[in-house]
C-alpha cells in the first residue's frame, strides 16, 4: 500500500478495503484522494514507569529512592473468613513470609463490613489448606467469601532498595533515623565500616549495556549533589562513569560533622559507547547520607529529563496518561517529595519487585 506524499497529518482519507480468505488470498486496499475526516486529534500516550535502563529513566533527577526511604507494600485479599480472628486468601500465589504482615493495617472493602479497619497481629504463608493466612488484633466483622480486604505495610527498618550493596560491604552499612537537615524523610544511610573494612553503595543506571548504547548520554553540564556529616574525622569517595570506561567524577571529600550540601559539577562528553553507568559512595569512616541528586544543571530546573520534555512536544499527543504501575502505591506517598518517597511493592518477591514511582 503506498501512501500519498501530500497527505497531512491529521487527515484520515476514504478507504475501501477487501479481503479474500483462502490459500490465494490477497487483500486490496483502495486508497481515495478525497478527506474523510479532518483535523483528526492525535492519540493519548502512557507516559509509563521509570526504571534504571533504557527510555524509562524520566526524571530530572536520574537517582531512584534519592533519600535511602523505606518499602510500602499493599494487596488486596480475597478473603475466605475462617472464625471471628482469621482470614484466608484463596490464591496459594499471594503467599509472602512467615508473619510478613505483622503490623500491617487492613480494611474491608465490599460487602456489609465495608469501611471496618484493624491491624493483623500474624500471618501465615501456608496456613489452613495451604492458603496464607491472617490474624486480626480484634474480632473480625461478619464477612462473606469473596469480600475484598486491602493490606497496607510500611517498612522503615531495611535497608533501601534501587540501591545496589556489594557483598563484601554486608553488615556495614545501615539506617538512621536521623535524616538531613530540613529533608522531608524519615531516614538516612548510615556507613559504619569494620575495622579494616569499607562501606559501599551504588546506583547503576542505562542498564541495558552496550549492545544498546547509551541510552542515558552523559552530555553538557551536570551535577551530583549529596548530603552528608560524620561521626567523627572521616572522608567519603565517590565516582560516577561508565563500568570499565571513563569517570567523569572522582573524588575524595573531607566531611564534617554538621550536615553539609555536597555539589560537584561536571562536564559530560560520551564516545557513542555503552556500558553501564555506575555511581559509587564508599568510605573507610562513620558517616551519614542523604538526598542523593544527579542529573543535567539546568538554568531552569524541571521535574522531567529535558529529552522527555522534548520528545513529548514532537509527538504531541492529545493527552497523557499516568500509568506506571502504580498498584500498591499509597496517594500520600506518590504526592510525597522525592526525598521522602518510599519504594512500593504490589507483589511477592524481594527488593528486585519494588518499584519506585514519581
Amino acid at each position: 500500500m503506498r501512501i500519498p506524499h501530500h497527505w497531512k497529518t491529521g487527515s484520515i482519507a476514504a478507504a475501501t478495503l477487501f479481503c479474500f480468505r483462502g490459500p490465494d488470498a490477497q487483500g486490496v486496499v483502495t486508497i481515495q484522494p478525497q478527506v474523510a475526516v479532518s483535523d483528526v486529534r492525535p492519540f493519548g500516550i502512557n507516559l509509563g514507569f521509570r526504571s534504571s535502563w533504557g527510555a524509562e529513566q524520566l526524571m530530572s533527577n536520574v537517582v531512584m529512592n534519592p533519600g535511602f526511604e523505606g518499602i510500602i507494600d499493599r494487596c488486596l485479599v480475597t478473603a475466605l473468613p475462617l472464625d471471628r480472628y482469621r482470614f484466608l486468601e484463596n490464591s496459594k500465589w499471594f503467599g509472602r513470609p512467615v508473619e510478613f504482615w505483622v503490623g500491617a493495617e487492613y480494611q474491608v472493602l465490599t460487602g456489609n463490613a465495608a469501611g471496618f479497619t484493624g491491624k493483623i497481629v500474624s500471618s501465615k504463608k501456608a496456613g489452613l489448606q495451604g492458603l496464607p493466612e491472617f490474624s486480626s488484633s480484634d474480632p473480625l466483622p461478619t464477612m462473606e467469601a469473596g469480600d475484598k480486604v486491602a493490606l497496607t505495610k510500611a517498612t522503615d527498618d531495611q535497608l533501601p532498595t534501587q540501591w545496589w550493596i556489594p557483598a563484601e560491604s554486608a553488615g556495614q552499612l545501615g539506617i538512621s533515623r536521623e535524616p538531613r537537615t530540613g529533608s522531608a524523610g524519615i531516614r538516612s544511610l548510615e556507613f559504619h565500616p569494620r575495622a579494616s573494612g569499607t562501606a559501599e553503595i551504588h546506583s547503576y543506571l542505562d542498564a541495558i549495556g552496550g549492545r544498546a548504547g547509551a541510552l542515558l548520554p552523559v552530555t553538557g553540564h551536570w551535577r551530583l549533589a549529596f548530603w552528608t556529616r560524620s561521626r567523627g574525622l572521616a572522608s567519603l569517595s565517590v565516582k560516577f562513569g561508565r563500568s570499565g570506561q571513563r569517570s567523569w567524577v572522582d573524588r575524595s571529600l573531607a566531611v564534617s560533622p554538621r550536615w553539609q550540601r555536597m555539589v560537584i559539577d561536571f562536564e559530560g562528553g560520551e564516545d557513542g559507547g555503552g556500558g553501564v553507568l555506575d555511581l559509587c559512595f564508599r568510605s573507610y569512616d562513620e558517616l551519614l547520607l542523604d538526598d542523593v541528586e544527579l542529573g543535567r544543571a539546568e538554568s531552569q530546573p524541571a521535574a522531567f529529563r529535558r529529552e522527555v520534555v522534548e520528545a513529548l512536544a514532537t509527538l504531541h499527543p492529545a493527552y497523557l496518561r499516568d500509568w506506571q504501575g502504580q498498584l500498591g502505591d499509597t496517594l500520600e506517598n506518590r504526592l510525597a517529595p522525592e526525598g521522602a518517597r518510599r519504594a512500593s511493592r504490589y507483589r511477592p518477591g524481594g527488593d528486585e519487585a519494588t518499584d519506585f514511582g514519581y
